[in-house]
């Protein structure tokens, strides 16, 4: 007994590194397809609502496959010269903090608390910038090979609806109708999620962009955009986009009172959407353990660099729900759930 647990432990081992290693060469073609996953799930509710309507199929096909086509020319388009426009500019962000940091440094000179200086002299714009392009880089070349994407999603918008007849002709009599009515509801769940998601993380892009319109900030697109992927990221996410506005506001206008009120603001408007309104628009939720969400996200930011930090939370969240519906893997389901009640374990 003791050799075949070693036995399955080391095959558990070595099953785990081999995943780890086609996910980590095979990010090229895993990262689209990901992406086509997660698309598919948003444009499956106007492909089935076309059919229900007695749309012959193969035109609601193609008008779904056109309008994802046109959606996702215009975002990565947009995505990327705002974000090639914000490194561009940022290099000119570099006097600016220079100026604010050396004032900074007089006032605590002022009160014997001096270095600041020195601080600044061992950081390089330059280098900072140049990271900045490197790790933007891959991101926007994923954004921008569209075709990819759309291979794959048209590929899964063609066999929507065709699962339930290959498991009948795989599995024996109950056990295709159970792994139907398990799949199903996974599918429901996970299509929920991502629906209600991205509703949240384009009021929260479109609310980032109108305020820092409205107080005349720099890069209100970019950041706009910026706020939109981060909030896939629970909490982190919205957080790392409020010190982005925050550190721009403050250089730009070179007053904290103003990136304040701006960070006071957007911070305080995302609260009220992320604590009130999309727990009423999700439900019961999905409770994930926060410790999960941390590690998901570091893991898949090692896997598949910033595309892989907005998709951590998606995978993390389809992992969860897997869990729930098969038997066997429910206890896993709980461990990754954030709720429990504290019962002195120690």
């Amino acid at each position: 007994m003791k050799e075949d647990r070693f036995v399955r432990a080391a095959l558990t081992f070595i099953v785990f590194f081999l995943a780890g290693v086609v996910l980590k060469t095979a990010k090229s073609v895993l990262i689209p397809f990901s992406l086509a996953v997660f698309i598919s799930y948003l444009v499956a509710a106007p492909f089935d609502a076309l059919v229900k309507r007695k749309v012959p199929r193969i035109l609601a096909y193609f008008a779904v496959l056109f309008l994802a086509c046109f959606v996702l020319y215009v975002a990565a388009a947009l995505f990327y010269s705002s974000g090639q426009s914000f490194v561009t500019e940022f290099p000119s962000y570099s006097q600016k903090f220079e100026t604010l940091w050396k004032e900074i440094d007089t006032w605590l000179a002022t009160r014997n608390i001096g270095g600041l200086n020195a601080l600044l002299a061992k950081i390089d714009v330059g280098k900072i910038t140049s990271s900045a392009v490197r790790v933007l880089g891959p991101f926007f070349s994923i954004l921008t090979n569209v075709f990819m994407v759309l291979i794959f999603l048209a590929v899964l918008l063609a066999s929507r609806g065709k699962l339930a007849a290959k498991l009948r002709l795989i599995l024996p009599g109950g056990k295709s109708a159970e792994t139907c009515t398990v799949l199903r509801s996974m599918h429901q769940e996970m299509a929920g999620y991502v629906k209600i998601k991205t509703l949240m993380s384009v009021l929260n892009g479109l609310m980032v962009w109108v305020v820092l319109l409205a107080f005349g900030a720099d890069f209100a697109a970019p950041q706009g955009i910026l706020a939109f992927f981060l909030n896939y990221i629970p909490t982190i996410g919205s957080g790392m986009a409020a010190v982005v506005r925050f550190v721009l506001a403050f250089a730009q206008f070179g007053n904290i009172w103003t990136a304040l009120l701006i960070f006071a603001v957007t911070a305080g408007l995302d609260s009220i959407m992320g604590n009130i309104l999309e727990p009423r628009l999700m439900g019961r939720g999905l409770n994930l353990s926060p410790l999960l969400v941390l590690f998901s996200v570091f893991f898949w930011t090692w896997m598949w660099g910033i595309p892989g930090t907005i998709l951590a939370v998606p995978i993390a969240v389809m992992g969860k729900i897997a869990c729930d519906h098969v038997p066997g893997l429910h206890p896993l389901g709980v461990l990754m759930g954030g709720g429990g009640k504290d019962v002195g374990c120690r």
